[in-house]
């Protein structure tokens, strides 16, 4: 029985995507999907700070990944991780960034998209104060609706294009 579920999540991880790519020649393609799969960092957060981000974008590569959605540089510059993907040919396509920023600082959430070549931006949290009432909701879409066109027009397009 796994202690650590992390650890388990990890293999079982590897065993899938190892079992992918010997039936499909991918990750994210078979008979009836033609991907593509990209990974989210995200959940390997705990491995970035344990065992470094070298070990652990390569494992992301050796796994089959060609695809990932960025969580933050674990200390690097984004010039610095991107070049970290880059050596393991793993394209960024998309990140996370705070509400705050995307409220208050939408230039630096264009400037850091386009540093790190994303195609898509989001958001995982509004802040807001309990309970979440129309106000806030009409706020909060606003807001979205706000970053939403300026990103468009700055980093957007056909970003399924840019997909290989």
């Amino acid at each position: 029985m796994c202690r650590n579920i992390h650890i388990c999540l990890i293999v079982l991880m590897s065993l899938v995507a190892a079992s992918v790519r010997a039936e499909s020649g991918g990750v994210g393609q078979s008979k009836s999907f033609h991907g593509p799969v990209g990974l989210q960092l995200y959940s390997l957060r705990d491995q970035f700070k344990s065992q470094g981000v070298t070990a652990t974008l390569d494992q992301v590569a050796q796994w089959g990944f060609k695809y990932v959605e960025v969580a933050g540089t674990y200390g690097l510059s984004i010039a610095e991780f991107k070049a970290e993907l880059e050596k393991r040919g793993l394209v960024p396509i998309g990140s996370h960034f705070p509400y705050e920023q995307l409220r208050d600082d939408i230039g630096g959430v264009i400037r850091d998209a386009q540093e790190m070549g994303l195609l898509y931006v989001g958001c995982a949290w509004a802040s807001h104060t309990a309970p979440f009432d129309e106000a806030q909701c009409r706020a909060t879409a606003e807001v979205f609706n706000r970053a939403g066109k300026a990103l468009a027009a700055d980093i957007g397009g056909d970003a399924a294009d840019r997909l290989e």
